[in-house]
């Protein structure tokens, strides 16, 4: 088993180098986004500021001047409420890829290094870490359900397939709607819109915090007492 030693502990290793990198990745990115923001704010509200003394000495209608800038406005809102959106949800896109891949690493490893006739493809389930559990269940009798981050990684999952599925878009008819709305206490926004509910991730924190759960759970899985 010398060699099942050296995989695990590699890609132990490999789950702290992908960590560092989504959090610098993640925080790097997010900080200019939002100083690009607050500049593009800031320069709009100095314009508005000067050009409505400007046009007022000159008798120009308020509105009009206010027109003129409209334009502008809804770029600085773009940027504010778009892009720093979609790269939010881009980011959290990647977090759950990353987690997939290395539980079916791991699940790849029990079959060539145990006496497994069987693949994590041949099993169903609810969904794809729903299979990851019954392999390692069936495999090594190994139940990640029991594991204090499993809650978490599951909603995190339901989040990723509102992003991925629905743009962020969901109903109180939704089946996920209740868990969803919990989770997102203290962890992010769900603004309403004619009865439509919109995921607004508007706190930063919640992403480097679901970086380090997701590397915490992949450890947990990875130092069961059977493989590691």
């Amino acid at each position: 088993m010398e060699n099942l030693s050296i995989i695990v502990k590699n890609q132990l290793s490999d789950i702290d180098f992908s960590r560092n990198y989504f959090r610098n990745y993640f925080m790097t990115i997010d900080e200019k986004l939002f100083i690009h923001c607050n500049d593009l704010s800031e320069k709009y509200h100095d314009h508005i500021k000067l050009h409505l003394q400007i046009g007022m000495d000159k008798g120009i209608e308020l509105e009009k001047i206010k027109s003129l800038y409209k334009p502008f406005s809804e770029y600085s809102n773009d940027i504010e409420k778009q892009f720093v959106q979609r790269f939010r949800y881009s980011v959290i896109i990647q977090i759950y890829s990353f987690l997939e891949a290395e539980l079916n690493k791991i699940c790849q490893t029990i079959h060539e290094n145990f006496d497994v006739k069987f693949r994590l493809s041949d099993l169903k389930g609810a969904n794809d870490i729903d299979r990851v559990k019954l392999y390692l269940l069936k495999t090594l009798n190994h139940d990640i359900s029991k594991i204090k981050l499993w809650k978490f990684v599951n909603d995190f999952r339901k989040i990723r397939n509102l992003i991925v599925h629905s743009d962020g878009i969901f109903t109180i008819n939704h089946n996920d709607y209740r868990s969803v709305v919990e989770f997102s206490k203290d962890n992010f926004q769900i603004n309403e819109i004619n009865e439509t509910m919109v995921l607004m991730i508007d706190n930063p924190e919640f992403i480097v915090n679901s970086i380090n759960s997701i590397s915490r759970f992949l450890n947990h899985v990875i130092n069961n007492k059977h493989i590691a």
